[in-house]
């Protein structure tokens, strides 16, 4: 019956706990009173009746007693877990796209039923491409054999299998080697070898190599390897086109039956914002695949040269060290600026022009300047570099600039240090061995104290005395009050460029150091209320999804008004979507789109004020399924090897099914130990009410009642 389920263990056992005390009592009055309400009333009845009715009252009146003490039942329950065989398929293009194609299903369907046909067997099919999937479509756009192994590991790594088979061609093209998986499931993986090993003429693109950010007005260079397979003798046309306009055409012809060329081509930067640029190879008659003749790749062109303006009192040599450094950068532009050239009107319109400013030895003990100019400048709202040595007016720099406190100053004071490299800096990388390149440069002068920031700073540079490295500041990065600082501590660093050359034959880490700091300053502050995120390009593969963050006057994130976002694809065609709120902000799930270049348009309205963000991002068309149809089988040899498996191409499916029939699997049986309160037994009531109703029946017909 089905209220004995919880009982079909071994045993079971009632536990009392701290209530066991009570159990003598119990049974007392349950004995007491069975016996002084049938035994101490003289009224004629047999003893046996009255044997009979006492046992039956103490046994209602204990089992009552016994929900009142409200003890545990202990059992045993068995479950058995019956074989589970795993057969894992491979659902990328890659796997109809050859001459088999049509005998695939029909072999996979034949495996199927062969394992259904295994006794006390139960089948679990995984698909995967990219990651483990539902569908069998032989639709997937990548394949992750890596990844379909760890999630059988994660998933079924306890669990009683039987067997396990995976069909494949082997042509992974995301995650790792298989090889390099540590297979914690240990049962033997069976692989059937799909696809077809053989070489075939064929020209493919192989690599493509480009700057992904380019400025307006520059020319970018474009480095295209092609490889070709048994094409001795034959010719193609390689053309590149952009589509601001330009073009590239070029002959070429094959020498060898294996061969790799290499083009580069220089476009210009014309226009702005995004540029899909299109690398075709013409078809050469008798190619087997020309899906691998095509690459589209884009190029986001930014109209962002950075200016920065350097206020000096005198010329210095590290001045020179800066502006050869960005003169390298045809992307960088710095104005010197004489301080006494300066008016405070002129100051306040820099920063509609520049990105950031340098300040050398500025306020000066030597050359008195306007207050309320040196006002103006150090109140500006570009961030600042500051070049900080012997000639400051400390004391002045310190009231001018909160940013800063110096402890133990005296002015004209200095040190004489090297620089010490933090080891925790990650601000921006570094070129190899930059400590011991720091190490030989040359003592500065760092004016003479402690230097407290305020806000959240970074030092690259520690001042090093000797051997030994303090905790002073040379060259820290400063945010405070929403405003990028630089904080450099120190002249004379004209010297370490030079060192720098003697020693390793180029300037890398000093022109590294420069470079990234005037980067620092150029960082932008979005400031906007609405804010949308999206990257600059997606694959048609991916879905793409875009974040968006909205704030209030007070600059709070807020997610309560709608946001709608319009996309525009070629100037014509419109899509249109909300935008989903998440925990804090929103999100836009597109899906996949196609290959193309979109412009976006979101819009809210906040309190009857409407509120825009607009920005573009484009999407290329990759095919890594079908760039490379040549399968490797080397790499199932080897899964299955290191599994303890067997290796059987598709002719050869009957030994499998042959080891399959022979095989006998058993089940195995769990024992689990479960506790439950005894008032969770529905039959115990029954059997309570089942008793009484025996009590009432007899003492009705001997006549107690």
């Amino acid at each position: 019956m089905q209220f004995w389920k919880p009982l079909q263990g071994l045993f079971f056992m009632i536990q009392f706990g701290e209530n066991i005390s009570w159990l003598l009592p119990l049974l007392i009055f349950s004995a007491g009173s069975s016996v002084a309400l049938y035994f101490f009333k003289p009224d004629g009845y047999s003893n046996k009746v009255r044997i009979g009715l006492a046992a039956l009252r103490f046994v209602i009146l204990f089992l009552i007693g016994l929900f009142l003490l409200d003890p545990l039942v202990k059992y045993v329950s068995s479950e058995e877990e019956k074989p589970l065989f795993l057969i894992g398929i491979d659902q990328s293009e890659s796997i109809l796209a050859n001459k088999d194609s049509s005998q695939i299903k029909e072999l996979i369907n034949s495996l199927k039923e062969n394992v259904k046909t295994i006794d006390n067997v139960e089948l679990n099919v995984i698909g995967f491409g990219n990651e483990a999937v539902e569908s069998s479509t032989f639709s997937e756009k990548g394949t992750n054999i890596s990844a379909y192994l760890k999630y059988v590991d994660d998933n079924f790594s306890f669990r009683n299998i039987a067997g396990h088979v995976l069909l494949s061609d082997g042509i992974y093209n995301l995650g790792v080697d298989p090889d390099y998986v540590d297979l914690k499931t240990k049962t033997p993986i069976d692989i059937i070898a799909l696809g077809d090993t053989s070489k075939r003429p064929d020209q493919k693109i192989i690599e493509t190599r480009y700057n992904k950010i380019v400025y307006l007005g520059n020319k970018f260079p474009i480095h295209v390897s092609i490889q070709s397979n048994f094409l001795k003798g034959k010719s193609s046309v390689l053309r590149i086109n952009s589509s601001s306009g330009e073009s590239f055409t070029k002959e070429y012809s094959y020498n060898s039956q294996s061969e790799i060329l290499k083009f580069k081509v220089e476009f210009e930067a014309k226009k702005v914002g995004i540029q899909l640029i299109t690398v075709q190879l013409d078809e050469i008659d008798g190619e087997s695949n020309t899906v691998n003749n095509r690459v589209v790749i884009p190029v986001e062109v930014l109209d962002a040269k950075e200016q920065v303006a350097l206020i000096y009192h005198t010329l210095s040599p590290d001045i020179g060290a800066i502006q050869k450094v960005i003169a390298k950068n045809e992307n960088l532009d710095v104005d010197l600026i004489n301080i006494s050239e300066l008016s405070i009107d002129l100051m306040n319109s820099l920063k509609d022009k520049y990105n950031g400013l340098i300040l050398y030895q500025l306020p000066s003990t030597t050359n008195k300047i306007n207050a309320n100019l040196l006002t103006a400048i150090y109140s500006s709202e570009l961030p600042t570099m500051h070049l900080v040595g012997k000639q400051v007016n400390i004391n002045q720099f310190i009231s001018l600039n909160p940013g800063i406190a110096i402890k133990g100053n005296r002015s004209g004071m200095v040190n004489y240090t090297t620089g010490g490299l933090n080891s925790n800096f990650s601000l921006f990388n570094l070129p190899k061995e930059s400590a011991s390149i720091i190490s030989e440069y040359p003592p500065v002068q760092a004016p003479f104290g402690e230097y407290v920031f305020k806000g959240k700073s970074s030092t690259v540079l520690f001042q090093k005395i000797g051997n030994v490295q303090s905790e002073i500041p040379l060259w820290t990065f400063v945010e405070f009050n929403g405003k990028n600082s630089i904080y450099v501590m120190c002249e004379g660093f004209w010297k370490w460029p030079l060192a720098e050359y003697r020693i390793n034959g180029n300037t890398d880490l000093f022109t590294n150091l420069i470079k990234s700091s005037i980067g620092y300053l150029s960082v932008k502050k979005d400031k906007s209320r609405l804010r949308v995120y999206a990257a600059t390009n997606y694959v048609n593969s991916e879905e793409i999804v875009l974040k968006a963050e909205l704030y209030n006057d007070l600059y709070e994130p807020i997610n309560d008004p709608n946001i709608e976002l319009k996309l525009i694809k070629n100037d014509s065609l419109n899509y249109e979507y909300s935008f989903d709120r998440s925990e804090i902000g929103y999100t836009l799930n597109m899906g996949a789109l196609n290959a193309g270049i979109y412009r976006y348009e979101a819009k809210t309205n906040i309190n009857g004020v409407e509120i825009t963000k607009s920005g573009q991002f484009s999407v290329s068309e990759v095919n890594v399924e079908l760039a490379n149809l040549e399968a490797n089988h080397n790499v199932l040899f080897k899964l299955s090897e290191k599994s303890g498996g067997q290796f059987y191409l598709p002719s050869e499916f009957q030994k499998l099914t042959s080891k399959l029939k022979s095989q006998t699997f058993s089940s195995i049986l769990y024992n689990q130990v479960n506790f439950r309160d005894l008032i969770d037994f529905k039959w115990f009531f029954a059997l309570i009410i089942f008793l009484l109703g025996i009590e009432w029946l007899v003492r009705k017909r001997e006549g107690f009642l």
